[in-house]
């Protein structure tokens, strides 16, 4: 069939309607990928003779460079996601000796005024708890700004690098609905500006027919729930019949499908060119990771109009 599917992508099939937050999208990735490259490290065991201990030798290497590799991507990854904690001036409670002895003070003031035995709270005590209630709702408005601004700065940053990536290609991005059919729908967009009419619904139709009569390549790479006959029959019929996500396994089928290379542009790595053996000219997509919350994004690619 010519192409593998690339490990060094994160083209994750998260379906875009269900309701993930940034960082456990990026787990779910990070759990197909692992998945991914044992299916590709059993591959390349299969390609190895046992008699050869040369080979076997260096493939271990490989294989063992490999899954670090990943687990540092993984962890570099988790690392810059999860925000830190901003500090900001008058983070700890007050604690000086002024306000202690004033507080002593009040206190000794209100022992004085209150008869024995008298359930009534003093006037430092109330004081103290309404502060540190006051402290407790910013710590919370702090936290909640940290975690939006990391995200926000997350998409600002990936719409920035791709922007300028496009810049240099004399490309610019025509924006697709994120309803889980942006795949096809890029797709369809860039195939019909070369005269040729493919709707979602054909795509799906003939790409879950591709993955069907290929099944035996391409169940390694799916998840537990799918990586049965049952399942695999299940993740087709899925994705010709309802709003499933594509992700880097429907990019791979889809070349097939159209006998045409597709060029992936991502923010965070070089372009990835799927069915680069077919002559024609190339379909171009844009992958977003962080556009949406509900998961990652395809936009179309067309060269721009100078105005």
């Amino acid at each position: 069939m010519g192409d593998n599917l690339d490990d060094d992508c994160d083209f994750v099939n998260v379906p875009a309607e269900t309701p993930l937050s940034p960082e456990e999208a990026i787990i779910r990735r990070h759990r197909r990928e692992k998945k991914e490259l044992q299916g590709k490290i059993q591959s390349m065991k299969k390609n190895v003779s046992k008699s050869d201990k040369k080979k076997k030798k260096e493939l271990a290497d490989e294989i063992a460079k490999m899954e670090a590799d990943l687990e540092e991507r993984h962890k570099v990854e988790l690392d810059t996601f999860r925000p830190k904690r901003i500090e900001l001036p008058g983070d700890t409670l007050p604690s000086t000796t002024e306000e202690t002895q004033s507080e002593c003070g009040d206190r000794d003031d209100d022992t004085k005024s209150e008869a024995p035995g008298t359930p009534k709270m003093s006037k430092a005590r109330r004081r103290r708890e309404k502060k540190e209630a006051e402290e407790r709702e910013r710590r919370k408005k702090v936290d909640a700004e940290t975690d939006e601004l990391s995200e926000s700065s997350v998409r600002t940053q990936e719409e920035r690098l791709l922007e300028e990536i496009l810049k240099d290609l004399k490309l610019e991005v025509v924006d697709i609905p994120s309803d889980g059919h942006c795949l096809y729908k890029a797709v369809s967009d860039q195939i019909g500006r070369i005269g040729e009419n493919w709707d979602v619904n054909k795509l799906r139709v003939e790409t879950a027919s591709f993955l069907r009569k290929n099944q035996d390549e391409f169940i390694h790479f799916m998840e537990e729930e799918y990586a049965t006959s049952n399942g695999f029959e299940k993740y087709c019929s899925d994705l010709e019949s309802t709003a499933a996500w594509g992700g880097q396994i429907e990019v791979r089928a889809l070349s097939q499908v159209l006998g045409r290379p597709i060029k992936v542009i991502q923010a965070d790595g070089p372009p990835l060119t799927f069915g680069e053996e077919f002559k024609k000219p190339a379909l171009t997509l844009t992958f977003h990771r962080h556009k949406f919350q509900l998961g990652a994004h395809y936009n179309s690619a067309v060269p721009k109009v100078d105005t």
